[in-house]
């Protein structure tokens, strides 16, 4: 604890932080705090940041801090720090609360990633609140890429997919809906492609849907492109078909250059 306050060497402070935050006593948790927020060093006060969050018995504190700083830098290390106590309710709720309210976007956006990251039915139901709430279109792409990290969101992707107002919010969920294309999201993205008027969507499902190169994929790509009349999304098709060494897709090719 002396060398922690006292000592003139940053690295060594930042190694006495790390020896103190090991230690199980009712004193460790005072000086961490102290540390991170007096420590002339901004180095080693995210140290101090960065230990506090590795200990269940310093969430008290670390909302404290957050309520007492306007430092973004500051901020931003507390709430990675919340995140690492994903099983701690108060941390939890502090991560919704800066999500949904602090004034400073880009730490919003942080604790969307965060919890995100962490995605509990609390959290889901926090960032699906915030979602129909907000009109930043950033905010809304941070909020669906973590929606893409858990298959619990998968319904509300689909939603987005389907009926969102937001073409722009749509292409992001298609997106990332893409990234795990099974037969049954498959057959979702077809029956979208066939609903749907706007050409963007269109492009976005058939780099989906070529993405995946599985057999299934690419007969329903020609599938489609038999059928499609809009000259522009066939060249889009026919493309992407041009990229697999598929041998359905071959054929197809060979078949439109015979005729």
């Amino acid at each position: 604890m002396k060398v922690v306050k006292e000592n003139e060497d940053p690295k060594l402070r930042e190694k006495a932080l790390f020896v103190l935050s090991q230690v199980e006593h009712v004193e460790v948790v005072p000086v961490l705090v102290e540390v991170a927020t007096k420590d002339n060093v901004i180095e080693v006060r995210n140290k101090a940041i960065f230990w506090l969050g590795q200990r269940e018995d310093s969430v008290d504190a670390l909302i404290r801090i957050y309520n007492q700083t306007t430092d973004p830098n500051l901020k931003e290390k507390l709430v990675f720090a919340f995140s690492q106590n994903e099983g701690n309710e108060k941390a939890i709720n502090m991560l919704i609360d800066i999500a949904k309210n602090d004034k400073d976007l880009e730490i919003r956006e942080k604790a969307i990633f965060w919890l995100g990251q962490n995605m509990n039915e609390k959290a889901l139901n926090a960032l699906l609140d915030i979602y129909k709430k907000t009109t930043v279109t950033r905010t809304k792409e941070k909020i669906i890429f973590s929606f893409s990290q858990t298959k619990r969101a998968r319904k509300i992707l689909l939603d987005i997919a389907k009926n969102d107002k937001d073409v722009n919010a749509r292409e992001k969920a298609i997106f990332w809906l893409g990234q795990d294309m099974t037969d049954e999201m498959l057959d979702v993205f077809v029956d979208l492609y066939s609903k749907t008027g706007k050409m963007n969507i269109k492009e976005k499902i058939i780099f989906s849907m070529a993405q995946s190169e599985s057999d299934k994929a690419i007969k329903k790509l020609i599938e489609i492109a038999k059928k499609e009349k809009n000259h522009d999304l066939k060249k889009k098709i026919i493309f992407w078909l041009g990229q697999s060494e598929n041998e359905a897709a071959i054929k197809y090719l060979q078949e439109i250059i015979e005729k």
